[in-house]
């Protein structure tokens, strides 16, 4: 008897840590952001898509992107905790090639920053580089 209370709550300790840390990665992931073309060539339309997971805590999602050479801006939009949907997509339209930063990240109802993520659109010549650099062709500064 004595030895299956132990099972028990051995278990039940188990559970509530695997239950801790699939919350802990599931927060740690809650904001993806993925954005096409990856590579600019010419002027040309950019899909951006943005994934949030649905949680009591998640009340605001920004988007903001920049660019040194190309244009630039930001979204904002209200989320509704768990009940918020989970896809955000719009288009970019008609922007220069460039080297561009995007930037998601999602708030709570204090504005406190809760997670982002980033990623990025390079240019021909910022392919070429990097092949370059991998190559040895390119000589680190």
């Amino acid at each position: 008897m004595r030895g299956a209370l132990w099972v028990v709550l051995l278990s039940a300790l188990i559970y509530a840590l695997g239950f801790w840390v699939g919350t802990a990665s599931a927060a740690e992931h809650c904001v993806a952001i993925t954005v096409r073309p990856a590579v600019m060539l010419t002027r040309g339309d950019v899909d951006v898509q943005v994934r949030v997971q649905r949680h009591d805590h998640h009340r605001g999602l920004s988007v903001v992107w920049d660019s040194e050479d190309g244009s630039g801006g930001s979204r904002w939009f209200d989320l509704e905790g768990a009940q918020a949907r989970v896809l955000f997509q719009w288009w970019n339209r008609s922007q220069p090639p460039a080297h561009y930063i995007y930037a998601a990240r999602v708030f709570d109802a204090q504005g406190q920053e809760l997670n982002q993520a980033r990623t990025e659109i390079r240019t021909i010549e910022d392919r070429d580089e990097c092949t370059a650099r991998m190559c040895g062709l390119l000589v680190a500064q």
